[in-house]
């Protein structure tokens, strides 16, 4: 999620979440080795790993609420004490209850798209695998 969310506003504004004025600190490099190596790490273990499905996935799904709610709860708390948004975008688009909501309906949606994908493309990737084994 972070990833393909960085990206997507870098290329809308990079100004909305990385002002230029920080390539001192973080250069446009370094952006890529942050946001499109990780990618590229998990897309490989996705293809790499035998990942087994659990049983259930409800102790993932708390997890994952879990750190979406403590991740939120920083930024605002970043808001309150700082008076800033940790992101630029932030500042323009949470002007209205209605921008909120929608930010927020999203970046949960968002999550659980991306952890319900992860496991479609892992029973995919090894049912393949088991499928041609099965044919030799």
């Amino acid at each position: 999620y972070v990833d393909s969310f960085f990206w997507r506003i870098w290329h809308l504004d990079r100004e909305l979440i990385v002002p230029s004025y920080l390539d001192v600190l973080v250069t446009p490099n370094l952006q890529h080795v942050l946001h499109s190596l990780s990618l590229l790490a998990v897309t490989v273990e996705l293809l790499l790993v035998d990942w087994k499905r659990p049983k259930t996935k409800f102790w993932h799904h708390v997890i994952l609420s879990v750190y979406l709610v403590l991740y939120m709860l920083v930024v605002i708390e970043t808001r309150v004490s700082g008076g800033i948004w940790p992101y630029p975008f932030l500042a323009d688009f949470l002007d209205s209850h209605t921008a909120r909501l929608l930010y927020l309906v999203s970046y949960v949606v968002e999550h659980y798209f991306f952890f319900h994908l992860q496991w479609i493309i892992i029973e995919y990737r090894w049912t393949q695998k088991e499928n041609s084994k099965l044919k030799s």
